[in-house]
């Protein structure tokens, strides 16, 4: 697993987040995150759950199953909002009684977006090929 790194931008959840999380804290392996504030620890994922979604998609399971006059369907939101779900969140992997979603998850390095990075995905790979494996030529 020495020979293995993850990339992501920090907002990997739900399937992502608890690949990435067991690749890291039981097989040991490497993660950057890319772009986020510079001098600040960047976390490499969000939610860890089984499933996240939005309102709006919850919405329209209840809208197409007929259930939106139901007492526990939830209204319509007024305006333009925004709301994330997570359904069975993931347990700890290095500590099983409390939700990994509690857990740090601190990144081995931050890659800050420059000019000369941010449409290339080459050249992040590149520099980190650097800093992880200097010794492959």
């Amino acid at each position: 697993m020495e020979n293995i790194g993850i990339v992501n931008n920090g907002r990997c959840a739900s399937s992502c987040a608890i690949f990435t999380t067991t690749m890291v804290k039981k097989e040991g392996v490497r993660i950057a995150v890319v772009g986020g504030r510079q001098l600040m620890p960047q976390q490499y994922t969000g939610t860890v759950g089984g499933q996240s979604t939005s309102f709006t998609v919850l919405d329209s399971e209840i809208k197409s199953t007929l259930l939106k006059k139901h007492a526990l369907a939830p209204p319509d939101f007024i305006g333009n909002a925004y709301q994330g779900l997570t359904w069975r969140l993931g347990f700890g992997i290095k500590n099983p009684s409390n939700p990994e979603e509690f857990e740090n998850h601190q990144a081995t390095d931050a890659f800050p977006l420059t000019v000369d990075t941010v449409n290339r995905p080459e050249a992040l790979w590149k520099d980190l090929t650097k800093r992880w494996w200097p010794n492959l030529q």
